[in-house]
């Protein structure tokens, strides 16, 4: 913030350095976001949160977690034959087809940069045995990140009354995030472009995180939208990273 042009020497006869007026503050932002925080991803310090602890819809804010679970349960290299009940889903559906075999990174990378739910159900289904098995390992790895209002019903983020999280919570799951390389490339990608490993198939992802398209420093992290979710985002940062749920102008 500019001040007043300095009148005085800059140091005095006495030696003494001259008092500075203190800057004024910044003005809080007005946000109409039901819950916001943002910190600094190195520090742990919070920058600015408004109601950090209220429990509310995350949408495929989700999916983090979800890849969190398939990193953690079977190698990136393995293949996954997409079967029918994988495609059983409304969009965002990056198309896939019956048959059709992709490896697990690259059905992470359709999850995680274009929000696809047909890539996220094979994931869940491959890497747990049912959908349900994958949702139980969800809360328990929850449980013990400490993310004690957070519990997931789904690993795609559909709205029910069970599956709810915080900006709180979601900043523990961004920090465990975080330290996942891997993961960190994918979400840093803008586009790309999937082939079946019989190359029979090909699929064009462009990221559902606008802002990356127009300015550099953002380099991920997730968007998820629900009809009762509304607008949510965590924006990542070389130096922080900040938490919106619903928002009507995400």
């Amino acid at each position: 913030i500019p001040q007043e042009p300095q009148r005085l020497p800059l140091v005095p006869p006495s030696g003494l350095p001259v008092p500075r007026e203190p800057a004024a503050e910044l003005p809080i932002p007005a946000v109409e976001a039901a819950a916001v925080l943002v910190k600094d991803q190195n520090s742990g310090v919070i920058f600015y949160q408004k109601n950090p602890e209220a429990v509310l819809p995350i949408a495929s804010l989700t999916k983090l977690m979800t890849a969190l679970v398939v990193q953690t349960t079977v190698d990136l290299t393995e293949e996954v034959v997409i079967e029918p009940a994988d495609l059983e889903i409304p969009a965002y559906r990056v198309n896939l087809a019956v048959g059709e075999k992709l490896t697990v990174r690259d059905l992470l990378r359709a999850m995680l940069i274009a929000s696809a739910n047909d890539a996220t159900l094979a994931l869940a289904r491959y890497a747990s045995g049912s959908v349900e098995n994958f949702v139980a390992k969800m809360n328990e790895l929850a449980k013990v990140w400490g993310m004690r209002q957070t519990s997931f019903t789904n690993p795609v983020g559909f709205d029910d009354p069970r599956h709810r999280s915080s900006a709180g919570d979601l900043a523990l799951l961004v920090q465990e995030f975080l330290t996942h390389p891997e993961l960190l490339d994918i979400v840093k990608e803008k586009e790309a472009r999937l082939s079946s490993l019989d190359g029979r198939y090909t699929h064009k992802l462009l990221t559902t995180n606008k802002l990356m398209l127009t300015h550099p420093e953002v380099v991920g992290l997730k968007t998820g939208y629900t009809d009762e979710a509304k607008g949510n985002l965590i924006i990542l940062t070389d130096k922080y990273y900040s938490i919106i749920l619903g928002s009507r102008h995400r």
